[in-house]
């Protein structure tokens, strides 16, 4: 047998061992194990709230007295929206800064006047755009302390101190009830109510005036209130 045709042999013979080789595995199930690829580690679920701008509040002066509402013109560099249209509505609320009361608005809804407005955080694509107000606070002080803030609650917990935490409906802000503050209660016609609230009856959806004048620097901002008014039906 010539080189030639001992190499072809040869060649054959390790083919069909192969062969034979896969065909045994086949007949066994048996596989190559294979490498797993690594998987990164899930992060961490958060347990921070996550914010949702329901409501935003902008310092400004009243450009234009409409039937349904007012024109406002930011005069607080850090507001995104320059010029809105706040619309009024039943539910809406006009709070004398100065006496920390709800008036009709008479003689201090007027143009040029300087007021903070808390608008929904839907607005429509006018020009310039619309939202309706919850809050517009008139007779504004230097003092930032004077302002009320309107919370709404979205979360209220009871702490062992006897306090509570409301946390506000954008998800920004926690805000602190004292165990000794008094809460008063006062209706939307500013009619207020024999009796103060009682703070472990706080529940979602009520409607807070708060004023407070140190905000911790977290997320979400954390402060004590000096002074709240529920606000009822």
């Amino acid at each position: 047998m010539n080189t030639k045709k001992w190499i072809v042999l040869s060649a054959m013979l390790i083919v069909g061992v192969m062969l034979l080789t896969a065909c045994k595995l086949a007949g066994t199930g048996q596989r190559a194990e294979l490498t797993p690829t690594p998987v990164a580690e899930t992060p961490a679920v958060s347990t921070l709230p996550e914010p949702a701008m329901m409501t935003m509040t902008m310092v400004g002066a009243i450009t234009e007295v409409r039937d349904d509402g007012i024109r406002v013109t930011a005069t607080d560099t850090a507001n995104t929206e320059n010029d809105v249209v706040a619309r009024f509505s039943a539910d809406t609320l006009i709070v004398d800064t100065q006496t920390g009361g709800i008036t009709d608005g008479a003689g201090v809804l007027t143009e040029g006047a300087t007021i903070a407005a808390t608008i929904s955080g839907v607005m429509t694509r006018s020009m310039p755009p619309q939202a309706n107000a919850y809050m517009i606070a008139v007779n504004l002080a230097d003092n930032a302390a004077s302002q009320p803030h309107y919370v709404i609650a979205d979360e209220v917990t009871a702490n062992e101190d006897g306090s509570v935490t409301v946390l506000h409906q954008n998800r920004d802000l926690y805000m602190k009830l004292p165990a000794d503050l008094t809460v008063d209660t006062m209706g939307k016609d500013g009619a207020a109510a024999a009796a103060p609230a009682n703070l472990t009856e706080l529940k979602k959806g009520d409607v807070l005036l708060v004023w407070f004048d140190i905000v911790a620097e977290s997320f979400p901002a954390q402060a004590t209130a000096t002074r709240a008014v529920l606000i009822t039906e």
